[in-house]
C-alpha cells in the first residue's frame, strides 16, 4: 500500500470512528445509553466509509480530481446530497430491519428521515470538501514541482545550446568563412558577423522563457541556417515550407533550433557532397513539425542528450499530449514534433 493509500484509510477510519465515538458519547452523557446506540453507530461508520470510498473511486475514475478548482465547488453540494440520501435510506431501512422496537426512520410522514438526510448532508459535505481541498493542494505541490523542474530543464537547454553554438570547431568554422569574405566581399563579412552576433544574442534571450511564438523559435532557425549557408554555401540545400496558421503557435524555445542544429552537423556536414534539410510546419488541430536531413541515425553521446532532453521538456510542459519521435528512411533522418496548442 502506497504512502497517500495509508494516509487516506487513516483520516477516512479515523474521522468516521471519531464520528460514531462522539455519537455514542453524546447519548451517554444524556444518560440514554442503551446497546442499540453502540451497534447503529458501528453501521453509520462502515455505510459512511463504503459510501464515501465508492465516491472517491468515481472521482478518481472519471478525473474529476483534476478539474478547474470551480468545477469542484459545483460538485460539491450535489455530490453531499447525493451521498445523504443513499446514506439515510440505507441506514434508516438496516435500522429498521435490526431495531424493530421503537420510532422507524423510514417514514415520509414524519420528519426524522429528512432531518437525517439534513445532518448528513453537512457531514459529507465536510468530507468532501476536506477531499477536493487535499487533492488540491496536492495538485498545487506537483504543479510548483514540475515548474521547478521545467526551469531547471530550460537552464540546461540555454547552457547546452550556448556550449553547442560556442565550441571550437562551430566558431572556427564561422570565423574562418567570415575571415575568407573580408577579401571577396566585405559587406557579405559584416553580414555574416551580425547573423553569428545575433544567434548568440537570441539564444540568451528565447532561452529564459517557458513558450515563445514559432515565429521567433523560426527566426533564430532562420539565422542559424544563413550563418551555415554561408558556410557550405552549394553543399547546404534548404526546404522551407512553413504553414502561415502555425506561426503564432506556441513551442518551448531552442527545441526546433536545436534539432535543425543537429541535422546539419550530425547529418549534412557528415555527407560528402553536402544534403538537404527541409522544414515543415502544419496545424491540423495541434502543431505538427517535420525536420529532415540527408544522413544516417548515429548513435552519439550528444545527440543522444539533445534526444532525451527534448523529451524530457515535452513531459514535463505537456505531459502525456505532445509527441516526439526520430527514424531514418531513405537515406534520411526524419525528427517529428507534435506539440497541442492551447
Amino acid at each position: 500500500m502506497s504512502r497517500r493509500e495509508r494516509i487516506y484509510w487513516i483520516c477516512q477510519i479515523t474521522g468516521w470512528g471519531v464520528f460514531g465515538a462522539g455519537n455514542i458519547l453524546n447519548v451517554a452523557l444524556q444518560g440514554r445509553l442503551v446497546w442499540e446506540i453502540p451497534a447503529s453507530s458501528a453501521i453509520m461508520i462502515v455505510l459512511g466509509i463504503g459510501i464515501s470510498h465508492v465516491f472517491r473511486g468515481m472521482l478518481r475514475a472519471s478525473g474529476f480530481v483534476n478539474a478547474p478548482i470551480w468545477k469542484q465547488l459545483l460538485l460539491v453540494l450535489p455530490a453531499a446530497i447525493a451521498m445523504s440520501l443513499i446514506f439515510a435510506f440505507t441506514y434508516g431501512g438496516l435500522h429498521d430491519i435490526i431495531f424493530d422496537h421503537g420510532e422507524k426512520i423510514i417514514d415520509f410522514s414524519k420528519p426524522a428521515l429528512w432531518v437525517y438526510v439534513l445532518n448528513f448532508s453537512v457531514l459529507f459535505v465536510v468530507w468532501v470538501v476536506f477531499y477536493f481541498a487535499f487533492h488540491y493542494f496536492e495538485n498545487l505541490q506537483k504543479a510548483e514541482i514540475r515548474n521547478l523542474e521545467l526551469r531547471a530543464a530550460n537552464v540546461e537547454v540555454e547552457l547546452n545550446n550556448l556550449r553547442s553554438q560556442l565550441r571550437p570547431h562551430f566558431m572556427f568554422n564561422s570565423l574562418n568563412s567570415i575571415r575568407a569574405l573580408i577579401d571577396e566581399d566585405p559587406l557579405r563579412a559584416k553580414e555574416a558577423v551580425t547573423i553569428l552576433s545575433s544567434v548568440l544574442r537570441n539564444s540568451l534571450m528565447l532561452g529564459k522563457q517557458s513558450l515563445i511564438p514559432l515565429r521567433e523559435e523560426l527566426d533564430l532557425v532562420q539565422k542559424y541556417l544563413e550563418m551555415e549557408q554561408i558556410r557550405f554555401e552549394e553543399r547546404l540545400e534548404l526546404k522551407i515550407d512553413v504553414a502561415a496558421d502555425t506561426l503564432e503557435c506556441t513551442v518551448p524555445p531552442l527545441m526546433i533550433q536545436t534539432l535543425v542544429e543537429n541535422g546539419i552537423k550530425h547529418g549534412v556536414a557528415a555527407t560528402r557532397g553536402g544534403g538537404i534539410l527541409q522544414l515543415n510546419t502544419r496545424l491540423n488541430g495541434k502543431l505538427e513539425i517535420e525536420i529532415r536531413n540527408t544522413g544516417k541515425i548515429i548513435h552519439h553521446e550528444e545527440v543522444g542528450t539533445g534526444l532525451q532532453n527534448t523529451n524530457k521538456r515535452l513531459e514535463l510542459i505537456y505531459q502525456d499530449s505532445a509527441h516526439f519521435e526520430i527514424y531514418e528512411t531513405h537515406d534520411e533522418v526524419v525528427c517529428k514534433l507534435i506539440i497541442p496548442q492551447k
